[in-house]
């Protein structure tokens, strides 16, 4: 009894692991095809691309430092006057000698010498101004204010470009797909056409000047396929890189 609780234990487990591996398998093949999806249904909208594009550009987060540092060269030399301004603090403590005048008693007083200890301490202010900072600061602030206003120029100039590349990246993306599905018609078509003519050839029924020319058109077909495949993996490539976004739509084209 025991040994057929163990079998039928050990046959539920196997088909469950059948089950398993069958729905994993269903879940890998249903993979996008470029010949037949539309990948614009697939990837992320253009805004959403464009965000990204300038959420994770390297570029724009150079032009970000920049306009931070120069900002903070605009606050240093805002303030740059107040290094002529100041405190003065001194303080001692210690035995001091002191020569005075006492009253000895007499009628004429004679000196006398006084030792004690305390604290001895200066408090002071200061303020200095060289006449070549006072001429000058007006430029320096003017050009560090211009500076910051630079580097912000550049980093809007810099989003424009990337608004820009991936608008013409999608929209190549879009295309490359269509002209490979065109490929792809076309490589098909002249398939049919050579395997025809092949047998119209057997058949006597077509020369072989005929079935040669048929079959340099599918080769032709099949270099313009491959070179269209080449096109749009590249295209989609270069589209993950700018806009920082994996798609995971295609591992590999046959």
């Amino acid at each position: 009894m025991r040994k057929k609780t163990t079998l039928f234990i050990f046959f539920v487990l196997l088909c469950f692991s059948s089950l398993i591996i069958k729905a994993q398998d269903e879940t890998n093949a249903k993979v996008f095809d470029p010949i037949i999806d539309d990948i614009s249904k697939y990837i992320p909208p253009l805004d959403a691309l464009i965000d990204s594009a300038i959420a994770n550009s390297p570029y724009l987060k150079f032009r970000d430092a920049e306009v931070v540092v120069n900002h903070y060269k605009y606050l240093i030399e805002k303030n740059q006057y107040l290094r002529n301004i100041g405190i003065d603090m001194y303080g001692r403590y210690g035995r001091l000698d002191y020569w005075s005048l006492v009253q000895s008693g007499v009628a004429l007083p004679s000196e006398g010498n006084i030792t004690r200890d305390e604290w001895i301490y200066s408090i002071g202010a200061y303020m200095k101004m060289p006449l070549f900072d006072i001429l000058k600061r007006k430029t320096t602030m003017n050009l560090a204010k211009k500076e910051v206003e630079q580097a912000l120029n550049h980093r809007n100039e810099l989003i424009h470009e990337i608004r820009k590349e991936v608008i013409t990246q999608y929209n190549d993306l879009l295309m490359r797909q269509r002209l490979l599905k065109i490929a792809n018609d076309s490589q098909l078509t002249y398939e049919i056409q050579v395997k025809m003519a092949e047998q119209q050839f057997k058949n006597g029924q077509l020369p072989l000047g005929e079935l040669a020319r048929v079959m340099d058109f599918y080769s032709s077909a099949k270099s313009e396929y491959e070179q269209q495949r080449t096109a749009f993996i590249t295209s989609y490539s270069l589209l993950e890189i700018l806009t920082g976004v994996e798609f995971n739509l295609i591992n590999q084209l046959q």
